[in-house]
């Protein structure tokens, strides 16, 4: 999650550069607590 918390990526770079959904990021996000 630091790519998201960094402010260099968005949910939807992150889930292309993992290869997995958005919705799975987001969920990530959300359970760390870093969501903005």
């Amino acid at each position: 999650m630091r790519l998201h918390q960094q402010g260099t990526h968005t949910s939807a770079e992150i889930a292309e550069l993992f290869g997995v959904a958005r919705s799975t990021v987001l969920r990530a996000i959300e359970r760390a607590g870093t969501r903005p």
